[in-house]
């Protein structure tokens, strides 16, 4: 599994919007902090960044739905069931402005980029 990070640039303007509002609602924002570098089960991610769990698993969702969160690896419940933890696939994002247009970058592997539904057609 190919893990090395790189920095990327978004050049799709509905990506750029999707990131940055994600980035602009603090939950989303916490969640995705909650999970950088590390993945986490969604009821840990939710007590950890303290959001409530109605609408803490409607962002979550949101944001795996959106492709920001990715199923990184399963534990197993107590019950026998399979949970899934999720992890964000970039670590790190710079946001310029240059003219009136938005620049943004990431750093992710490449491994993350390919689960995500969001960033299929990078390179």
């Amino acid at each position: 599994m190919d893990l090395e990070k790189k920095w990327i640039a978004i050049e799709n303007s509905s990506l750029i919007e999707l990131i940055l509002k994600s980035v602009g609602d603090e939950d989303k924002k916490n969640i995705i902090n909650t999970v950088i570098g590390e993945p986490k089960i969604i009821s840990d991610i939710l007590e950890i960044s303290k959001i409530p769990r109605t609408s803490g698993y409607r962002k979550v969702k949101s944001l795996i739905d959106d492709g920001l969160l990715i199923p990184r690896e399963y534990v197993t419940a107590h019950d026998g069931k399979l949970i899934a933890k999720y992890q964000a696939v970039f670590e790190t994002i710079l946001i310029a402005i240059e003219k009136n247009k938005i620049i943004l970058c990431i750093e992710a592997s490449q491994e993350f980029l390919k689960e995500s539904p969001a960033f299929q057609n990078l390179k």
